[in-house]
């Protein structure tokens, strides 16, 4: 393998599952098809890392795999069958629940969502930071002799309406350590605080937040230092030319905030 490319190394499978009928009468053609079907497997974390590794990768390598044009993937974005999530760090994509019916693609509880498997209606971009943090806690902690944590659990359900992105847990079953991937929206100010809350309920010796970028960082303390309801959650304010990894943050439900940019160095 040392003397393989991996950007050489293409994604093998598709895997479409309509058949030649169902695709002859759908209104797209078999590249739209392929290229909302590589997608979809590359947010579900389908594809072998050495194809298709959703955290250093591009989507614009499916899209150089599939053989697509930019205007053909506008076509479907302006359709609502797929939505670009972002350009940081790289692009990604997201295939819309309409997309999913384009290509004959329904959500299986407990294979697709639920408790360990995923959340309904995620985006790559939210897959991308959960993984991204999984496998730091991976590196950090269980592989750590000295550390107590024995498993770390994407999607971990505390009860029939609150989720953890994130439970590293103890031999016991204990949670040691919470994470929350925060995707900064126009809720903020009433998200934020809600799952600072949950996560300090769950009495945990860290409680880490991974932030899409290092503004965004600074936009989660905002809303904890100002929340819409209730008090304060976190006192303590930083200079916004402080990276948010260099927050010396102490409270229940706020140990460390960490760009996802900074967790992609530390997998390197």
């Amino acid at each position: 393998m040392d003397a393989v490319e991996k950007d050489d190394i293409p994604i093998c499978d598709l895997n479409v599952k309509l058949t030649p009928d169902e695709r002859a009468v759908s209104e797209w053609d078999d590249h739209h098809l392929m290229f909302l079907q590589a997608v979809y497997n590359a947010q579900q974390l389908r594809y072998d890392p050495l194809e298709y590794d959703l955290l250093s990768d591009s989507m614009i390598r499916l899209q150089e795999y599939v053989g697509i044009d930019s205007s053909a993937i506008h076509d479907l974005i302006d359709a609502g069958l797929l939505r670009h999530d972002t350009d940081h760090p790289h692009r990604l994509y997201t295939v819309t629940p309409d997309g999913r019916t384009a290509i004959g693609e329904s959500y299986r509880q407990g294979v697709d969502y639920g408790h360990g498997a995923g959340d309904l209606e995620e985006s790559s971009q939210h897959v991308f930071a959960i993984e991204l943090a999984r496998q730091y806690l991976i590196t950090e902690y269980v592989d750590d002799p000295e550390s107590s944590v024995a498993e770390v659990i994407p999607y971990y359900d505390l009860d029939e309406n609150r989720r953890l992105d994130i439970a590293a847990v103890d031999e016991d079953g204990e949670i040691v350590i919470a994470v929350e991937a925060e995707r900064v929206n126009h809720d903020l100010r009433r998200a934020v605080p809600e799952d600072f809350d949950k996560m300090a309920d769950c009495d945990v010796e860290e409680a880490i937040w991974v932030v899409m970028t290092r503004s965004a960082g600074h936009d989660v303390l905002g809303a904890l230092n100002d929340p819409l309801d209730g008090d304060p959650r976190v006192e303590k304010t930083y200079s916004p030319n402080t990276p948010p990894s260099q927050f010396r943050i102490d409270t229940p439900g706020l140990t460390a905030v960490f760009p996802v940019e900074y967790l992609r160095k530390k997998r390197m």
